[in-house]
């Protein structure tokens, strides 16, 4: 009885599963379909900007290309499954630990997919997915430091020297373009308006973003600025020249002719100079008996002043006893 019992619940189980299939099957489908339609709906879309790590690449090697410092990670997932993701679990890089040669190479990018993507609706594209790199040996180098300023000195002002200290500076990068590079330049200082000396550290300027500095980043700039000088001549009368040291006995004649004295100093000093501001003398210590001397003519002038040049250099006198 127990054993009919079986057979009839089969029966039963067996009509129940084949009556009205064919509409089952298209319930089941719909159902399908219907899971999917709605994921889809659900599913929103977000750009990530991840920055890109370079991983494994040997110390004697270096990229000499540009290469994206980021890329684009686009997700699609529900938005709750969105909102828990952030940039660093993508984990985006560059792994060039099989490289060990130079030349050009397109390298795919490897990821990782976050934790929390894990359903059938969860979608990620990389933009690039892919790096061209050009793989260079590393070499090192010296080379000058020049200087690169702007801007104009206070009127009547110039830069009367510029020290460089240290005057190289050595540089490490790609070998194809560390030797293209001749000099540094230091970054643009600015020198408007000075009219005053000047010392300061400053950096330098890398025309590439590989190439880069050893041991030293900053170096010190000295700038030496002076106001610019005129040139003036003043005239003086030959009895302007003051004798010294002339033993008593004697007495001077000379001749006659205007003295010509050229100086340079700043317009200001030189607007302030007069005749009598300068001193004109001779020296007649060596002259010991009567005759006829050609004597050097000097000057003495106030400070900032320069002789440029004395016309003539040097006066005739005659020299003769005192008559009791």
């Amino acid at each position: 009885m127990k054993k009919m019992d079986n057979k009839g619940f089969y029966k039963n189980l067996k009509k129940i599963f084949y009556e009205n299939l064919n509409i089952k099957i298209i319930c089941f489908i719909l159902a399908i379909v219907t899971y999917f339609f709605i994921g889809v709906l659900q599913r929103n879309e977000k750009t990530f900007s991840c920055n890109l790590k370079l991983i494994g690449l040997k110390d004697y090697l270096i990229i000499s290309n540009e290469m994206p410092s980021t890329v684009k990670v686009i997700v699609k997932d529900k938005k709750k499954t969105i909102d828990k993701i952030t940039e660093e679990d993508f984990n985006i890089r560059l792994d060039l630990s099989n490289f060990d040669t130079t030349d050009n190479y397109s390298v795919k990018l490897k990821w990782d997919i976050p934790k929390s993507m894990k359903s059938f609706f969860s979608a990620v594209e990389i933009v690039p997915d892919k790096v061209n790199i050009t793989i260079e040996k590393v070499v090192e180098k010296n080379v000058p430091v020049i200087l690169n300023y702007f801007g104009n000195l206070e009127h009547n002002y110039k830069i009367a020297k510029t020290i460089v200290n240290p005057q190289e500076v050595r540089i490490q990068g790609p070998e194809k373009i560390v030797n293209k590079i001749t000099y540094i330049e230091t970054e643009k200082i600015n020198i408007n308006k000075e009219k005053m000396s000047f010392r300061r550290e400053v950096n330098l300027h890398l025309p590439y973003n590989n190439v880069k500095l050893i041991n030293k980043e900053k170096i010190e700039v000295y700038f030496e600025i002076s106001e610019l000088k005129d040139v003036s001549t003043l005239i003086f009368k030959q009895d302007a020249i003051n004798f010294l040291s002339l033993k008593s006995q004697f007495k001077i004649s000379q001749e006659k002719s205007s003295i010509y004295v050229k100086v340079k100093g700043s317009k200001t000093e030189l607007e302030k100079l007069s005749p009598s501001n300068i001193f004109l003398f001779s020296d007649c210590s060596e002259i010991n008996t009567e005759g006829i001397f050609n004597l050097k003519i000097e000057a003495n002038i106030p400070q900032n002043i320069e002789i440029v040049s004395i016309s003539p250099e040097k006066i005739k006198i005659t020299v003769e006893e005192k008559k009791n």
